[in-house]
């Protein structure tokens, strides 16, 4: 009894100890979030080679973000610039430093046990964001917000293990301004049963008739293709705090909540790491939100991922994770239990990477399928393809490749492809060939070409160039029947997590010319301008084109001689657009305090194509009442307090 009050009254003397002493370095295995700036700085420290290479399994955590700070700060060969080691130091200290006790800064309170005994450590703390957008066009303004407060709970088990809790509240609203319906099943074929008015899955006609269309919304009150909801599963209408008031999306003001957490293991040498949780995620990216796998703007889902490193060039890294259903009450009218049964779904991914100076490459599988208990994807050494061949296809397989060339000191360039069916070599009577087969609807596909340099005059910047390319259909998969475990429900296995892409932010039948400047010019200071130019078949009204939606679906009627003409087989939406945002830490005031803004210029319209749906024609721009010409400003501003 006496040793257990000895032992006690040591702990105690000891945090007290550590409180005297002030700040103290917290390491641990938790992820850094995706979004973070410090990414910024480690893209620009790796294409100069300035630190060893990270994967391209991101988010990082805390210690190899660290660790990779700590080598560039060790640097005394003039290769970083005293303004960048400046940079650096503020974000060591950002990042990792705790004040023991409580920490006005942060809002936090942090308790560490002594180093020389087993390390635990709790960091318990809040802190508040909000979000302003206004969307000023000539047919009117739209604005929007998101007013998050947060707590969280942090720290170590030990010298292995790290846990992180965050849980989060959003006061949101984004207006939807309603375009029109899409039909959701293809009718190039002639003779699809899919009509307005009748089903909106042609072969769950006879069995479950409901409504065609799917509806189309447009959010004006922020950058095209560049919100993404914070709130997880519904959201409360605060005009009408109900169960009844529980809706798809803030229309009006809406109260919404959220949870991120993980709990993270790291053994020999952080040679196996493993992440269970719940957190975004880019995988397989050449650059920031360029992934056409797993996209930093896709929605976050509960997974356990890992990545073995057996040689420094050479790594492998896995994910099995359950994916969440949309609530697509607002978009389809339906139930939203009904749609939540249609969305029980399971990703599994692996990838391969071989890492060297001037070259390196990531290849993988990935796989959408229903839940049950399927221990071939389960098991991260076998290839999704041989096992759905070895069971039967009731699931979306896919598979992808990264290549990228490098010059330390200058840049990279890559190119990236994401095959989701190729099935366009058949026809119906012979076999196509050569890229002939790549031009047909059942050839579901993307791809991207980058390159990225280095801007030697400025600290910590970066400029970048690449076009992304996505095909119809790609990212969408027929709904089936009759799958394991799910005998008598339809289910949707399109790669998508509750209701976004998985993959690239584009919806299908689209593509991207994109242009970004980023830098870190002093330690307080971020900046960006971008410049995009998208075009995207049109996924409503009369001249929509099939294969436009995340909701579309390849009909089984004559798709084997369904053809692919962008641009030329109906409506399509051209945008360009020119941004610029920048943040601003008061750090250096001593303030914990961050000021955001932004501003964007778009212009939007139309062309149409002189021949009927689905066949290849000339196109010439429109300006129409379904199809109007747009343009005008969107003005952001925001503020971040104890981040």
């Amino acid at each position: 009894m006496k040793t257990k009050k000895c032992v006690v009254r040591l702990l105690f003397i000891q945090i007290l100890l550590f409180a005297a002493i002030g700040r103290v370095f917290s390491q641990t295995y938790i992820s850094v979030p995706i979004q973070d700036e410090v990414y910024l700085i480690l893209n620009n420290a790796q294409m100069r080679g300035l630190c060893p290479s990270l994967p391209a399994y991101r988010p990082y955590t805390e210690k190899q973000v660290e660790t990779a700070i700590d080598t560039l700060l060790s640097l005394d060969d003039g290769k970083v610039s005293p303004k960048e080691k400046a940079v650096l130091e503020a974000e060591k200290k950002r990042l990792f430093y705790r004040k023991t006790g409580f920490d006005f800064h942060r809002a936090a309170y942090y308790i560490h046990t002594s180093p020389d005994k087993v390390d635990i450590s709790a960091d318990i703390g809040g802190r508040f964001g909000a979000f302003f957008s206004d969307g000023l066009y000539n047919t009117g303004n739209s604005f929007g917000m998101d007013l998050v407060p947060a707590v969280y709970i942090r720290g170590n088990l030990g010298s292995h293990v790290s846990y992180n809790a965050d849980v989060f509240g959003d006061v949101s609203m984004a207006p939807l301004t309603y375009l029109g319906s899409t039909v959701v099943t293809s009718l190039r074929g002639g003779t699809s049963t899919a009509t307005v008015g009748t089903d909106i899955w042609a072969h769950e006609a006879e069995t479950n008739p409901r409504p065609a269309t799917v509806n189309v919304f447009d959010n004006r009150a922020f950058l095209p293709f560049s919100y993404t909801k914070i709130w997880d599963g519904s959201i409360y209408m605060l005009s009408n705090m109900t169960a009844s008031g529980l809706s798809g999306w803030p229309d009006g003001v809406g109260f919404g909540f959220g949870m991120n957490a993980e709990i993270n293991a790291s053994f020999l040498n952080d040679r196996i790491f493993f992440r269970f949780g719940r957190v975004y995620r880019e995988w397989g990216g050449m650059d920031d939100s360029a992934s056409l796998i797993l996209n930093s703007r896709a929605r976050p889902f509960l997974s356990l991922d890992g990545i073995i490193t057996i040689f420094p060039w050479l790594r492998f890294s896995f994910i099995t994770g359950v994916l969440e259903m949309p609530n697509a009450i607002y978009i389809s009218g339906e139930n939203p239990y009904v749609e939540a049964a249609r969305y029980q779904n399971v990703f599994s991914s692996d990838m391969i990477e071989l890492d060297f100076k001037y070259f390196d490459m990531s290849l993988g599988t990935s796989a959408i399928w229903p839940k049950r208990f399927e221990l071939g994807y389960l098991f991260p050494l076998f290839n999704k393809v041989f096992y759905q061949n070895n069971i039967g296809d009731y699931d979306n397989i896919n598979l992808f490749l990264n290549m990228r060339g490098k010059w330390p000191g200058v840049g990279s360039v890559w190119f990236s492809f994401y095959l989701d069916e190729i099935n366009g070599f058949s026809k119906e009577g012979g076999i196509r060939s050569g890229l002939e087969a790549f031009t047909w609807d059942r050839a579901m596909f993307a791809f991207q070409v980058g390159a990225k340099a280095v801007v030697p005059w400025i600290p910590f910047t970066n400029v970048s160039l690449r076009y992304t390319k996505i095909e119809p259909y790609c990212y969408t998969h027929q709904m089936l029947k009759n799958t394991p475990w799910f005998p008598s429900t339809y289910i949707s296995e399109s790669y998508t997590n509750n209701g976004t892409s998985l993959g690239y932010y584009l919806p299908p039948n689209s593509d991207e010319l994109r242009i970004s400047f980023d830098t870190r010019p002093t330690p307080y200071v971020n900046a960006n301008v971008t410049y995009q130019f998208i075009r995207h078949g049109a996924d409503y009204g009369s001249r929509q084109v099939d294969g436009s939606s995340l909701y579309s679906e390849l009909s089984p009627d004559h798709r084997g001689n369904m053809r692919s003409y962008f641009l030329q087989d109906g409506a399509y939406q051209w945008f360009t657009m020119l941004s610029g945002a920048v943040s601003w830490r008061l750090m250096q005031f001593n303030v914990p305090v961050t000021l955001n803004a932004g501003a964007g210029l778009v212009y939007s319209w139309f062309t149409d194509s002189d021949g009927n749906l689905g066949e290849k024609g000339s196109y010439s721009v429109i300006n129409t009442e379904e199809y109007p010409q747009r343009f005008g400003m969107v003005l952001s501003a925001g503020v971040k307090i104890f981040y």
